[in-house]
């Protein structure tokens, strides 16, 4: 792994749950690398919601990003853009994190990534 990586909930989820050998494999590889993960503040809250959490396992191998002033104008035009609501502000924070920090999504939902990619077409997205 070269380029930094953000992860959306669907990652998140799939770790807690520990069925995905995609998502071990790639959290493993990013420890031996040293590669930054990269996770929105929207996306950890919208784990957290899901109900209680015994925690990530080894959050200080993520980096916390903040959605800043303008990061959410970023966010805002790109739902704008594609005509889409407020419900898909988390993924629209995932895409917009990954353009600024120029790096890639681990995402467990492709298909709402990929309408996003018009917005933001220099981001690639990997399905787990």
């Amino acid at each position: 792994m070269n380029a930094p990586v953000v992860l959306d909930t669907g990652v998140l989820i799939a770790h807690e749950r520990r069925t995905n050998r995609r998502v071990v494999a790639l959290l493993e590889r990013a420890r031996l690398t040293g590669t930054t993960l990269h996770v929105p503040s929207l996306v950890w809250a919208e784990w957290l919601a899901g109900g209680p959490k015994h925690g990530f396992g080894d959050e200080g191998a993520i980096t916390f990003e903040p959605v800043d002033h303008p990061l959410s104008l970023t966010i805002g035009e790109a739902l704008a853009a594609l005509r889409l609501g407020s419900e898909h502000i988390v993924d629209a924070s995932v895409m917009a994190t990954a353009a600024s920090l120029g790096a890639v999504v681990y995402t467990g939902d492709i298909v709402d990534m990929q309408r996003m990619q018009s917005v933001f077409p220099a981001v690639r997205l990997f399905s787990i």
